[in-house]
């Protein structure tokens, strides 16, 4: 079994010689058997591996739940990061459910932790199971072939390494290693669709229609990504020519062209667009008919408004896609070190402190040279900005590195940038600049911390 993982590692191309691999790891049965057969693999990879464990605080067995993680990893001789966050309340303050709150946190925390550790990729648990069940929710959502894909094996910087098994594979595999591993009576609840799907459906499915059915899906899942390849070449290939002009706030199409494509594309350079303005999410089929609608009816000067601020309206031989939602105004707050600032504009609160050395490296922290840094300010962004990742290799343009990000437009005047100048040391929440970052003769650490009023995010 574990050559089989081996296998399909190789063949996605997920891990490199030297490669950091940051493994999610909850305690269920999934992330335990991936975290072991990581383990397992990481000298014939050669790769390193490191376990975080993000504690939801939401179940009384949840402090029990990262003990045993924690014990675990000291046995394996693995490194152990933790974040405790309170998901109830991040659900409520930010109109979430749980579910989703408790996925934006953890992936958080992940990236967080890429960041400081330099690490390149984000191993989770999923297997062929989860395809399985996505695939099916996405189909009773109404989903095109882009949700059909399920489960990616690899999406950026995450990947999957447990796709090559199904579910009883992975519960034999820790039956006969002999690992043990947390449940969670949630999963059982029938309160959440995916678990009705999961406990109910493919069972049904299974028993009385196809006893394959989750080798079907994931044949589904495997047909749509490769197809969805195929439409996305061809909105790469046509966006240039569509495009008339392009803002922070407003992408304007041309209208001719647009009415000649046929209705899959129009619905893709739709969905392309309104991506790069608000953002990738939260878009329904609803939207894009009524975009539709607007753009193939006769007349001009129509105007539809939509979620996120969206403002889409036909004029003359343009499609004119906008946002009226107010931009964040631009802020420059000098730095003291130690200090603590508040971003008026954003309400977000960021403390600076110095130290000559780190013991325990927080994961909520960003640690930087402070030798190597001019006078100090906590700005928004400026035309033209440019920087040097830490672990990406030359410079990058701000404006490049925030639409790689998927930030929407109306949300980057936000991002808090720690500068001297035209020097950006931290895109603060995402990444450290190589210009500032730690090395063997660093004397003088500056450590960096968003808080909450007067409560660091834990």
């Amino acid at each position: 079994m574990i050559n089989k993982v081996k296998r399909f590692i190789s063949e996605h191309q997920m891990v490199q010689a030297g490669d950091c691999i940051i493994i999610g790891v909850s305690g269920g049965p999934d992330s335990m058997v991936l975290l072991h057969i990581m383990k397992e693999l990481r000298a014939v990879l050669g790769i390193k591996i490191v376990a975080a464990h993000l504690n939801h605080k939401i179940r009384a067995e949840a402090g029990e739940e990262e003990e045993y993680v924690r014990e675990t990893c000291r046995q394996w001789d693995v490194p152990f990061y933790v974040r405790r966050e309170e998901v109830l309340e991040a659900a409520a303050r930010y109109k979430k459910t749980v579910e989703e709150a408790g996925r934006d946190a953890r992936y958080q925390f992940f990236s967080k932790l890429m960041t400081d550790l330099s690490a390149q990729h984000i191993a989770t648990a999923h297997h062929r199971d989860d395809v399985a069940e996505t695939v099916l929710l996405h189909l009773l959502r109404g989903s095109g072939i882009k949700g059909l894909r399920g489960i990616m094996p690899v999406s950026g910087s995450i990947i999957r390494p447990l796709m090559a098994l199904d579910r009883a594979a992975v519960l034999s595999y820790a039956e006969n290693n002999e690992i043990k591993y947390c449940t969670d009576q949630s999963n059982n609840d029938p309160l959440y669709l995916r678990n009705r799907i999961r406990l109910q459906l493919l069972p049904l499915l299974q028993e009385q229609y196809n006893p394959r059915i989750s080798d079907t899906l994931n044949q589904l899942a495997a047909i749509a990504r490769d197809e969805n390849q195929v439409m996305e070449q061809l909105v790469y290939n046509d966006w240039p020519l569509l495009v008339k002009e392009t803002r922070d706030n407003l992408i304007s199409l041309d209208y001719s062209a647009f009415s000649l494509l046929l209705p899959g594309l129009q619905r893709r350079i739709i969905i392309h667009a309104l991506s790069l303005l608000a953002g990738e999410t939260g878009w329904s089929m609803e939207d894009i008919n009524i975009i539709m609608d607007l753009a193939t009816r006769p007349g001009s000067s129509r105007v539809v408004y939509l979620k996120k601020g969206v403002k889409v309206n036909k004029s003359y031989r343009l499609l004119v896609f906008s946002t009226f939602i107010p931009q964040c105004p631009e802020f420059s707050y000098p730095v003291e070190v130690p200090g603590k600032i508040t971003i008026k504009e954003t309400g977000e609160v960021y403390s600076f402190d110095l130290t000559e050395r780190i013991n325990v490296r927080d994961p909520d922290a960003i640690y930087l040279d402070y030798d190597k840094m001019g006078p100090l300010q906590l700005r928004s962004r400026h035309p033209g900005d440019v920087f040097f990742p830490y672990g990406m290799g030359g410079k990058k343009k701000l404006k490049k590195y925030f639409i790689d990000l998927k930030i929407p437009a109306f949300e980057r005047n936000r991002v808090p940038l720690l500068a001297s100048g035209p020097d950006i040391y931290a895109v603060l929440g995402y990444r450290i600049a190589s210009l500032a970052a730690t090395d063997a003769h660093t004397s003088r650490i500056i450590v960096i911390k968003k808080e909450v009023g007067d409560k660091i995010i834990k």
